[in-house]
This record gives C-alpha cells, sequence and structure tokens, in this order.
C-alpha cells in the first residue's frame, strides 16, 4: 500500500508516494483488502505464502477423479475449448498483466495470443475457431475485442465499451455473440451482437436486477444466465437470441451455468458441489432431475461474473482450474488490526514530502 500526500484545500498533491504497508492481501481484480477508520484505527488481511503461478488445467471427469492437462502452473481463469475441442483459450496472469493463451491439445503445445500490461480475459471462440473474442480492462470498464486464432493479425474491437464494462460469454452456431453489461461491479443487462451483421448490439435481458454470464446452447436456440430477481443467484434459461418466457433451472442456488456440447444436460455450480439437470430444449424447453456429480473442494470459483470451467464436446469430463495443495483460508485470511496508525502514516509520508 501506498500513500500520497495531498492538499484537500489546495486540491493539490505535496509530495511523492511513499509505501506505507507491506504484505497487504489483494485480490486478482485488484481490490485490496484494508479499511481505515476516521480515528485511526487500520485493519487489513495479511497476504499469504500464496504463489503467483499456483494454478493447473485438469480434466475432471464426472464422479470427480482428475487427471492434469499438463505439467505448466499458471495463474489460470476461465478456461474455454474451442468448438471442436482440439485447443483450449484461457486466460492467466496478475491482476494488470493477463494474457490470453492458446493450447493446441493435439501438439501440447502453449502460445500467448494478446499482448501483455492489460487485463485481458474471458475468451470466447468464433464457432468456425478462426477468431477469439475477450474483454480488454478492469472488469466495469472492460471493452470487447477479437483476434485471429492463427496469431496472424492484430486486435480488433467489436463492442466499446459506453460507460459501464462490457464482458463476452458465449457464441451461437451462427455467430451471435452474448454478453453482459458490468455497473459498480455487478451484472446487469444482457445484450446480444450480430458479428458478421451491421455491428449493431441489441438488450436480450433487461430488468432491475442483476443478469450476468450468459451462455447460449450448442443449439443456438436457448440462452441460461445467472440472475438473483429471487434474492438468491439463480440460474435462468430463455429463447435466444429473442428472449421471452424464463425458466428456473437451479434449486436453492447456483452460479456458472454451462451447457453439455453433446445435448440433454445443463451443468452449473453450487460452492463446491458440480451439479447436472437434464433438460430438453427440443421442441420446448423443460427441466428434468437434478443431481450432484461430485463435491469436490480445491477448484477455483468466482460466480459472480464467469463460468470458470468447460465441458468437453462428448460431455463426459470437465475443463478445470485446480488450486495449489495448500490451505488458503489459512494462507490469506489472516486478519491484522493497527491502532492509532495515523500517527505512524504522517511519520513515514513526512519523508515523502
Amino acid at each position: 500500500m501506498y500513500a500520497l500526500p495531498f492538499d484537500a484545500s489546495e486540491r493539490r498533491v505535496t509530495g511523492d508516494p511513499v509505501p506505507v504497508l507491506r504484505g497487504l492481501h489483494v485480490f486478482e481484480d485488484g481490490a485490496a483488502s484494508f479499511s481505515v477508520s476516521n480515528d485511526g484505527m487500520l485493519v487489513y488481511v495479511e497476504a499469504g505464502s500464496v504463489p503467483s503461478d499456483d494454478r493447473s488445467l485438469v480434466w475432471v471427469s464426472r464422479d470427480g477423479s482428475a487427471e492434469p492437462v499438463d505439467d505448466q502452473q499458471r495463474l489460470y481463469f476461465v478456461p474455454r475449448l474451442s468448438w471442436v475441442g482440439d485447443r483450449v483459450a484461457v486466460s492467466a496472469g496478475q491482476f494488470g498483466d493477463q494474457r490470453i493463451w492458446i493450447y493446441d491439445i493435439g501438439t501440447d503445445t502453449w502460445q500467448i495470443l494478446t499482448p501483455g500490461d492489460e487485463n485481458v480475459g474471458n475468451a470466447v471462440w468464433w464457432p468456425d475457431g478462426s477468431r477469439v473474442a475477450f474483454a480488454v480492462g478492469p472488469l466495469g470498464l472492460a471493452s470487447i475485442f477479437s483476434a485471429p486464432a492463427d496469431f496472424g493479425g492484430e486486435m480488433e474491437p467489436v463492442v466499446e465499451t459506453t460507460g459501464g464494462g462490457v464482458i463476452p460469454t458465449s457464441i451461437s452456431p451462427s455467430g451471435e455473440l452474448a454478453y453482459y453489461e458490468v455497473v459498480a461491479d455487478e451484472g446487469r443487462n444482457i445484450l446480444m451482437l450480430d458479428v458478421d451483421a451491421d455491428g449493431t448490439s441489441r438488450e436480450i435481458v433487461a430488468t432491475e436486477y442483476n443478469e450476468r454470464n450468459p451462455m447460449v446452447s450448442p443449439d443456438g436456440h436457448w440462452m441460461a444466465y445467472v440472475s438473483d430477481r429471487s434474492g438468491v443467484d439463480e440460474i435462468y434459461v430463455e429463447p435466444f437470441p429473442d428472449g421471452g418466457s424464463s425458466f428456473k433451472a437451479s434449486d436453492d442456488g447456483g452460479t456458472e451455468p454451462m451447457w453439455n456440447p453433446a445435448g440433454g444436460e445443463l451443468f452449473y455450480r453450487v460452492g463446491t458441489q458440480m451439479i447436472a439437470v437434464s433438460v430438453r430444449t427440443d421442441p420446448d424447453f423443460r427441466v428434468g432431475q437434478r443431481r450432484v456429480l461430485f463435491d469436490v473442494p480445491g477448484y477455483f470459483a468466482d460466480g459472480r461474473f464467469f463460468s470458470h470451467y468447460d465441458v468437453d464436446r462428448d460431455g463426459r469430463r470437465f475443463l478445470m482450474v485446480k488450486l495449489a495443495d495448500i490451505d488458503y483460508q489459512r494462507a490469506a485470511r489472516r486478519i491484522n488490526v493497527v491502532v492509532n496508525w495515523f500517527t505512524e502514516l504522517k511519520r513515514l509520508t513526512a519523508a515523502g514530502r
């Protein structure tokens, strides 16, 4: 943590930034775990001994058994398989230096698709595998760009933000990109853009609630998404791309929806559980039995905005992000309290004047 001397009456900086606290826990989106009271009490979460490249990609079977994809470790999140399942696009890196990597499963090789010094994430493959779309910028200010998947061209804008961030999450077989807005760190409206048309977006779901993470079904006729309209996050499904009556697919909460590419199922997560729901999509949508496939801790999840896993093309296993085998609750969750911190703060910042 740094402090910068500032004259509030003259509204100007009066010195240089100086470090005032080391070992502060910071989340991947840049949010720092501290707070200061008006009378000078500091409370903060101490960073643990968690390495920056502590995650790996693994295949997880429907019974919960796992095997590594390869031996690489990076700060992975949001892995996405291409439509034919031969490549993986995955975000990796620390906040402010996140990139999209492409992994070729057949040749066991990695390449970087996007440059560094940016926040780049949430890859979406074009149906023909020719391009990858992704968000560029902090979550609440991100725009959508795309780049050729053969590494032969520059990034091109797809949807530019007009205030809140826009996050791509899925695309239909006919090239209709589903994405959602982020306003004040909350999901809002869901929109659709036909990437082969005139570049005009239109809203599909627009309510006073937080709707996010739209996932288009393999046949392109339905869309699953997360909404808090009931007071808790649940999974809903409605027609795509025209919208219409929605159906609640989850029961007692749910986030991170993902369709089975082989058809007949919708997956979502509740804590450490992977839930499978049998569904019928033709001619009408019907929800069938829900069942827990496995309940295994140690896989990265952040149900607020994204689905941090994907499903193999035959629906028999999941591509997931495995955390290191350490106790994260103990490693990075110790709270420290410092009283009369302003005295120390004044001493440290005096040197920077």
